[in-house]
């Protein structure tokens, strides 16, 4: 993982690059770690600017060592009525489309079920049942 003056480094080299030379640059640096055969395999491609973004400022996010725990922190809400979501805040898929995916739909279910338009979950347990005798009815 880079640390934030690594990555604002390397993402500030492209910052106002063209998006031509951008895909060309990404593409040849693909080619070292996986092969120059990778290039053929990207069809599509986007960059973005988070880093001149004025919300975003290039964020990202990163437990310290020990601090793992600020996950779960953060997942809670505030007062009642903030919740937060975003890759940072799933327990093991930070860092990740996925991650952040599943930690937005955790905080939109949540808010839902504050306004009373969703219903709190069922238990998972699966249902019992009922043991049939043999020889009665057969």
């Amino acid at each position: 993982m880079f640390g934030v003056r690594q990555k604002r480094a390397v993402a500030g080299t492209g910052a106002h690059e063209p998006k031509v030379q951008l895909r060309s640059r990404t593409g040849e640096w693909l080619s070292l770690l996986f092969g120059f055969n990778v290039k053929r395999a990207i069809k599509r491609s986007h960059a973005t600017r988070w880093n001149e973004n004025p919300f975003a400022l290039g964020a990202m996010s990163a437990a310290g060592p020990g601090n793992a725990d600020a996950r779960k922190i953060l997942m809670e809400p505030l007062g009642g009525r903030i919740w937060f979501a975003g890759e940072a805040l799933h327990e093991t898929q930070w860092g990740t489309v996925g991650g952040a995916w599943e930690s937005g739909t955790r905080a939109a279910e949540a808010v839902l079920r504050k306004l009373g338009a969703l219903n709190e979950p069922k238990d998972d347990k699966p249902a019992k049942r009922k043991r049939r005798r043999r020889g009665r009815d057969d």
